[in-house]
């Protein structure tokens, strides 16, 4: 019976501590794992908060261009109906200049004909 027990000692003892040894690697991978995913948790979140950051930043942008293209149009509209009306003004000058230069010369051709036929009755009556 002891050299029974004897053989099961020499042969469960290896086996025993062979097991303590893959026991312990055992732990020692399931403590790098548990490490290195939450090491790798911790980038993930450091990523998000980062992208996070990036989109209320590019957010923030798109709104302030928005309301800068808004007021850009607001003004290019205020700019061109001024525009347009000085334009209008200008074409009204020019009309009213064009009138006033073909009134003159029909006054001027009018007065020369009425000098002219007074002229002729003058002559007539001498």
């Amino acid at each position: 019976m002891r050299v029974t027990v004897s053989l099961i000692s020499c042969i469960t003892g290896p086996l025993s501590q062979n097991g303590l040894c893959q026991s312990e690697d055992l732990a020692l991978k399931v403590d790098s794992l548990e490490h290195t995913t939450i090491n790798r948790m911790s980038r993930i979140a450091d990523c998000l908060y980062h992208l996070q950051t990036i989109v209320k930043d590019n957010r923030r942008t798109l709104e302030n261009s928005s309301n800068n293209l808004q007021e850009y149009a607001i003004d290019s509209r205020k700019d061109l109906e001024k525009e347009e009306k000085s334009k209008y003004i200008r074409e009204m000058d020019k009309r009213n200049e064009d009138f006033d230069k073909r009134l003159r010369q029909e006054h001027h051709e009018f007065t020369q004909m009425h000098a002219q036929r007074l002229s002729k009755v003058l002559q007539d009556q001498l």
